[in-house]
């Protein structure tokens, strides 16, 4: 009946629970990653989260584009962000990425 109305705010939590929920996956199938097991995914922000949300949207003919967009994004993060979480899914994404 009462349904979340979509905001910032509820689509930034659903994804944080989302990266949460990928994280506590690895730890359950005893995968070994070095980017999501010192990861606290309420740290990331709407920058990470379009990010995100664009390479899990992304259609195969839209990969190559994808990864141009990944790569400003990183630099960006990588030169102005004191928020390691948003580092270590830097790397978590360029992995993903770089599987595609």
């Amino acid at each position: 009946m009462f349904e979340k109305e979509p905001t910032i705010e509820n689509d930034l939590k659903d994804f944080h629970e989302e990266i949460q929920a990928l994280k506590e996956k690895e730890v359950v199938d005893k995968m070994i990653s070095i980017h999501l097991a010192d990861l606290d995914p309420y740290n990331l922000t709407q920058d990470d989260m379009v990010m995100y949300k664009r390479y899990k949207e992304a259609k195969e003919s839209e990969i190559e584009e994808v990864k141009v967009e990944f790569e400003e994004y990183r630099n960006e993060v990588m030169g102005s962000s004191g928020n390691e979480d948003r580092k270590i899914f830097i790397g978590y994404l360029g992995n993903v990425l770089a599987t595609k």
